[in-house]
């Protein structure tokens, strides 16, 4: 049987992992919206339509402001972390009680 600290320092990893998980979730998804809608306007400027030029400026800030943010996320994980969540799930896979 699992002791009570070893239970609590899982669900402290569980807690950390699960919101650096939906923080680079909605990076990810705000940059690739962001790059969307740019694509959307230069095929709009290649048929020939009109386009609002506030509009292509805040999607062109969006998106490389979301790239370089995706980028820094990235960076910031350390490698160390990965490697304890992998030995973490080994371990509960193997039952073992550590």
């Amino acid at each position: 049987m699992a002791s009570q600290s070893h239970i609590q320092r899982c669900m402290e990893e569980a807690h950390d992992f699960s919101r650096g998980s939906m923080t680079g979730i909605l990076l990810v998804k705000g940059t690739t919206l962001g790059l969307a809608v740019l694509a959307m306007i230069a095929f709009m400027v290649r048929d020939g339509q009109p386009v609002v030029l506030p509009q292509v400026v805040i999607f062109a800030v969006l998106g490389l402001l979301g790239l370089v943010l995706v980028v820094r996320f990235l960076r910031a994980i350390e490698p160390t972390s990965v490697a304890r969540r992998d030995t973490a799930e080994s371990m509960t896979s193997r039952g073992d009680p550590r």
